[in-house]
């Protein structure tokens, strides 16, 4: 239980901190906050459960895959 919680919670803590770190490599590149970032990364999430969960059934590893590939296609055509 322990165990679980602390990979959890590293792996939450590593998403938040690739975050940070887009938002400020955009701050301190272009001295304004962007906040597309957190838009495509909730985008991709929600394309992760639709394929996982809601339309295709599809295993974890695929639909992560799939879901960096939808993101990435949203994030250029944004």
């Amino acid at each position: 239980m322990v165990l679980q919680t602390i990979i959890t919670g590293l792996s939450i803590g590593s998403i938040y901190a690739l975050m940070a770190v887009g938002y400020s490599l955009v701050f301190s590149v272009l001295n304004f906050s962007n906040f597309a970032h957190g838009a495509i990364i909730t985008l991709g999430a929600y394309i992760a459960w639709a394929i996982m969960v809601q339309f295709f059934r599809v295993p974890f590893l695929p639909a992560l895959l799939l879901s960096i590939l939808g993101a990435g296609i949203l994030a250029f055509l944004n």
